[in-house]
């Protein structure tokens, strides 16, 4: 693999392409098993319809030769899901939902009141 000289000194690498198709079914235990994953747009696209990972499985993307993208093309299919999570509605949960007016102090003057807190 082209990465490995580089990087397999410090992370795991994975690459998924048509060569070794039979191993995209293993996807999930790749994402859980290795630090960087080289792989196809369609095979992510696939990946991503068959509920095989989700979108925030992923903390970075790099696209190689996006400039030919065009309607239709998976690198729109994966900016999709990509823009339907990243605006969701926010709800909060667990510990988001204890904060509340109730838990905040009315300060009369803020200066003063900053002083007071932070001595």
């Amino acid at each position: 693999m082209r990465f490995d000289s580089y990087l397999s000194d410090k992370y795991h690498i994975a690459d998924i392409s048509g060569a070794n198709l039979p191993e995209k079914k293993m996807l999930t235990a790749l994402l859980e098993d290795n630090d960087v994953i080289v792989l196809t747009a369609q095979i992510l696209v696939d990946a991503l319809k068959e509920g095989r990972c989700s979108i925030t499985d992923f903390s970075l993307l790099i696209f190689d030769e996006c400039h030919h993208t065009q309607k239709g093309h998976p690198y729109n299919d994966i900016m999709s899901e990509y823009l339907a999570v990243k605006f969701q509605p926010f709800e909060p949960t667990g510990e988001t939902q204890r904060v509340s007016k109730k838990n905040f102090i009315k300060i009369e003057n803020p200066i003063l009141g900053f002083y007071e807190m932070s001595q």
